[in-house]
């Protein structure tokens, strides 16, 4: 953690004196959520969601990226059993024309494994799902369906 801190902090000081961005490629949402203004997730190589950073970890729309959040394990007390994403993790060269997570995600329609739907923006949220709409008004509760436990 400190190694990760003070590579973090000199990336951020050379950033800020050089004028550039920086584009942090990570599994870590909380990392991210850390140093960046905004994340984007990727799933099989399609963008699913991309919002500002503090908005994306507080009130995800995604079913995958919902389920990134869900699994990270609490830092204040162990679990018995922790959150995960069923199934297995797709390559971009076998996601075919559907959404990329269909397979894996616990609130798919048939729809979802034959069409990517286009991008919807509620708000600063950007965002590729079929169910989108009843993610965000509360009709619909996304939550991983399968634990496995902690060893």
């Amino acid at each position: 953690m400190t190694t990760q801190a003070d590579v973090l902090a000199l990336t951020e000081e050379l950033r800020r004196e050089s004028g550039t961005a920086l584009l942090l490629v990570t599994h870590d949402l909380d990392l991210a959520a850390a140093v960046c203004d905004r994340i984007v997730v990727m799933y099989g190589g399609r963008v699913l969601e991309s919002a500002p950073a503090a908005r994306l970890v507080t009130d995800p729309v995604h079913p995958y990226t919902r389920g990134l959040l869900a699994s990270r394990p609490p830092l204040t007390h162990r679990l018995d059993e922790i959150p995960v994403v069923p199934g297995t993790p797709l390559s971009a060269a076998d996601t075919g024309d559907g959404c990329p997570f269909a397979s894996r995600c616990p609130v798919a329609l048939p729809v979802c494994s034959q069409s990517l739907p286009e991008t919807t923006t509620q708000g600063a949220t950007q965002v590729r799902c079929h169910r989108a709409a009843d993610v965000l008004d509360g009709s619909l509760d996304v939550e991983l369906p399968l634990r496995q436990e902690v060893r």
